[in-house]
């Protein structure tokens, strides 16, 4: 009876140093595909390999404080967003957050929220899909939201094809900041005046139009303290292009509008 005992707790301790191994050289695997992910972070067959091999791991592995920076960020700008631009920050903090932790599947849905709100719906699908391999419990909930993520991609597409002509033409502003959009085939390019006004010569940058929105940053080259952000929406009536400036420097916004020239 005695060989019999001293058999099976030399079983069990071989098997909780065999454990113990497996852990600790999933631990190390884990810690070096995320090493290596950090070099090439548009890798998402690495990062399905990541997610797959921390599920693995028991207990799960600890979500750093940098993470967990990076997501309250993330939360804060999504709840504050008031632009595409802001909806850009929030969607900047959950990559962050998804790059300390690339197993972390509460960072990846929320990612896929905020490239939703920002209307990058191919990025969103692609990030929920993420969330979908960390085998979250709402799994079918989430599976649901990739449906309607289709759907609003194929509106927004409609709605695009619909209002983007309305785009063309010359843009003005209180007399003061005066612009073109012109579009050739399915491009559009936002020409500045060149003429001097009140603002004096400006360039335009960081340019994306794209149903029915416009946005930009002016740059005067004799001020290069006054760049500003410009985040506009064309009005359902097609006559006016309303939304916010934000000056750099300061981080104030103004509300504003175009009219047609």
């Amino acid at each position: 009876m005695k060989s019999i005992c001293k058999l099976i707790i030399f079983v069990f301790a071989i098997a909780v140093l065999s454990a113990s191994a497996y852990a600790q050289s999933t631990g190390e695997q884990l810690k070096q595909m995320v090493e290596q992910l950090q070099k090439t972070p548009s890798d998402n067959a690495l990062r399905e390999k990541i997610i797959k091999l921390a599920l693995e791991v028991n207990p799960p592995p600890a979500i750093s404080p940098e993470a967990r920076r990076a997501f309250i960020m993330g939360g804060t700008y999504q709840k504050e967003a008031r632009s595409l631009e802001d909806f850009g920050m929030a969607v900047k903090s959950f990559q962050d957050a998804t790059m300390a932790a690339p197993w972390w599947g509460d960072a990846y849905y929320n990612l896929s929220v905020s490239l939703e709100s920002a209307k990058r719906y191919d990025e969103a699908k692609g990030a929920l899909t993420l969330y979908l391999l960390t085998n979250p419990k709402d799994a079918e909930q989430a599976q649901e939201r990739l449906y309607a993520i289709d759907a609003k991609k194929t509106m927004a597409a409609a709605a695009d094809a619909k209002r983007r002509t309305n785009l063309e033409g010359r843009w003005n502003s209180y007399g003061a900041v005066e612009f073109e959009i012109r579009k050739d085939g399915s491009a559009f390019t936002l020409v500045p005046n060149t003429q001097v006004g009140p603002i004096g010569h400006w360039l335009a940058e960081n340019v994306a139009i794209s149903g029915g929105r416009v946005e930009f940053a002016i740059v005067q080259p004799a001020c290069p303290d006054c760049r500003s952000h410009y985040s506009l929406a064309l009005s359902d009536d097609g006559v006016k292009l309303k939304g916010t400036i934000r000056t750099v420097s300061t981080g104030a916004v103004y509300e504003t509008f175009f009219d047609r020239k």
